[in-house]
């Protein structure tokens, strides 16, 4: 018998991951499509310890997603922040 309260966090879930790849791919979930692929591709989880799992597996996805956003825009060139003159 399936479990209604599982699959519907499960699908919550699932919907949260692809939000999380949106927001740290700039609006575009295509930075993280395989990640967003493999994790949604799961079967929902048979109970609720499971459930607790695959929610620190999103977790983990984001803060890894996190990271790479915070590394890419260390390597982007600063702009200068000093106003221009006018004389």
């Amino acid at each position: 018998m399936e479990d209604r309260f599982l699959e519907r966090e499960w699908t919550s879930l699932c919907d949260r991951v692809r939000r999380t790849a949106r927001h740290f791919g700039n609006g575009s979930e295509e930075a993280f499509a395989e990640d967003v692929r493999r994790f949604t591709s799961q079967p929902a989880p048979r109970d609720y310890p499971g459930l607790l799992n695959r929610t620190r597996d999103a977790a983990e996805l984001a803060q890894k997603w996190r990271q790479e956003e915070e590394e890419e825009k260390k390597e982007q060139p600063q702009s200068s922040a000093e106003p221009k003159s006018s004389v």
